[in-house]
């Protein structure tokens, strides 16, 4: 467990309240794996259509919030209390690119 600091009158009256760990890596990394759902890119105006696989689509990351797939290459690491690697295999995570999950556990 960890201290969260942000809190000063809680840190005042009895100590930073406490950060369940495992419990936060965990949610981590199931929003890592089920990010929102994707779509291609709109067609440019005065575009009757086409073929867009050369760009990269778009990834949903809140209501209504859109950023390239390309933002999104990544690592996945997740630490825990026994300190022993586990290195998954390469996954694809979604509809996003292929990344490495190294696991500390």
């Amino acid at each position: 467990m960890f201290y969260d600091t942000d809190g000063e009158d809680a840190f005042q009256k009895s100590g930073p309240p406490l950060i369940n760990l495992i419990k936060t890596q965990d949610e981590i990394l199931k929003s890592i794996l089920t990010f929102g759902a994707s779509r291609e890119k709109s067609a440019p105006a005065g575009d009757d259509g086409g073929d867009y696989s050369d760009e990269d689509p778009e990834i949903e990351v809140g209501d209504g919030c859109f950023v390239p797939r390309s933002l999104f290459t990544f690592k996945a690491l997740v630490f825990d209390t026994n300190s022993q690697n586990i290195i998954a295999p390469i996954m694809n995570v979604g509809s996003l690119r292929s990344c490495n999950i190294l696991s500390h556990q």
